[in-house]
């Protein structure tokens, strides 16, 4: 595993990838995520190839709907790599308040 930080930039999250553990820059800068509504997640999305790489995943807040649920609802979006392209998954989870 190596180094990686999450910066809130112009237009949304950076991730910044070191590919070693040393010292030094970035090796990759990528945009994913809307640093307004979105909070940044990291985990091995696609655990059944077996490869234990990390992805960049992001965990947006949605208002409950009084018609359909007094509950809020959470979308997960998840990227099995690490670039800025779309999210390989997508899903809601509803958070049951008591």
């Amino acid at each position: 595993m190596t180094p990686a930080i999450v910066r809130l930039g112009p237009l949304g999250y950076e991730w910044h990838q070191r590919f070693s553990n040393t010292s030094g820059g970035a090796d990759r800068v990528f945009a994913y995520g809307d640093g307004r509504t979105d909070r940044p997640m990291a985990g091995d999305w696609n655990p059944i190839d077996g490869s234990t790489h990390f992805g960049p995943g992001i965990v947006r807040d949605i208002p409950p709907d009084p018609c359909t649920s007094p509950n809020p609802t959470q979308q997960w979006h998840l990227n099995y790599t690490n670039d800025g392209g779309p999210a390989d998954a997508s899903f809601g989870y509803e958070l049951n308040r008591p």
